[in-house]
């Protein structure tokens, strides 16, 4: 280990520190791809100070890259969230990276909703999802799709898929439906 990063290979080179790590962990930094807040701070905030305690706080437990995901919120809203972290990330603030963000909505089932508000739910809709990546100036890099709820869920992942990882989120997709969005 050098500094604070993994240099290289294990030498027996006697010249060399050794660092008595009995009963400790030496580990790379985790990355957390979703995730809604912590300690109190919710990503969907869309604050900057927000966004400075949650990647305080996860760099302080090993978390030194992150990918915090949505609610299922309205359109306008979330928009405003994304643009947020977009304008957080042009000066970040000390502590985990955020590189992504997971859009966990609004494209999902409102069978398996979970927490999610079903008033935002919709079908996918290929501009909405583009408004949102947009808004995020990239930073949107995973979008949750139930397919069962659009006969254009093919359409939306041929046209999204070399813009943004799409995962099947929130679904109550049958082989068919999974099958055809893969």
């Amino acid at each position: 280990i050098e500094g604070e990063r993994f240099a290289g290979s294990v030498t027996e080179d006697a010249s060399e520190p050794v660092i008595d790590g009995e009963g400790a962990y030496a580990l790379p930094g985790l990355i957390d791809l979703h995730f809604h807040g912590c300690i109190g701070a919710d990503f969907c905030d869309g604050s900057r100070e927000t966004l400075e305690k949650i990647s305080a706080y996860e760099a302080s437990v090993g978390v030194t890259t992150i990918a915090p995901a949505t609610m299922t919120l309205p359109t306008d809203e979330l928009e405003q969230i994304l643009a947020n972290a977009a304008e957080y990330q042009k000066n970040p603030a000390p502590g985990a990276d955020l590189v992504g963000i997971n859009m966990e909505g609004p494209f999902i089932s409102p069978v398996k909703k979970g927490a999610q508000d079903e008033r935002n739910i919709m079908p996918c809709d290929t501009e909405i999802c583009q408004r949102f990546i947009d808004a995020s100036e990239g930073l949107v890099k995973f979008v949750g799709l139930a397919p069962e709820e659009s006969d254009e869920a093919v359409a939306f992942v041929k046209a999204m898929k070399d813009k943004v990882n799409i995962s099947l989120a929130h679904t109550n997709a049958d082989y068919a439906h999974a099958k055809a969005a893969f």
